[in-house]
């Protein structure tokens, strides 16, 4: 399951546009359009299944290529820092609080 990393603050700021903050680094991004339609998916579902053919098929487009294109951008999205796997952080945070118990 994917979830924005615990060091990312994201907002809508428009019906169709993201802003996303990396705290670690201070840098701002914005997600417009079908980018914004992505994030809002993988953080409302945990996950980016089917989301090609709901972008695909209304536009016309191959959901094969679409899927390969999802695909490549999740993976820089997790690449950058700005998504990771939901228990990474919860399982460290988890490890953390065992540790302060003792």
């Amino acid at each position: 399951m994917l979830t924005p990393a615990p060091h990312i603050r994201w907002a809508r700021c428009a019906p169709d546009a993201i802003a996303v903050l990396d705290l670690r680094n201070g840098t701002w991004r914005m997600f417009e359009g079908t980018g914004a339609r992505i994030w809002a998916a993988i953080v409302a579902r945990g996950c980016a299944d089917g989301l090609a053919d709901e972008i695909a098929v209304p536009a016309g487009a191959d959901p094969g290529a679409t899927h390969t294109a999802l695909g490549s951008y999740v993976h820089e999205l997790r690449r950058t820092g700005l998504l990771t796997d939901a228990g990474t952080h919860l399982r460290t945070a988890g490890r953390a609080r065992r540790w302060r118990r003792r």
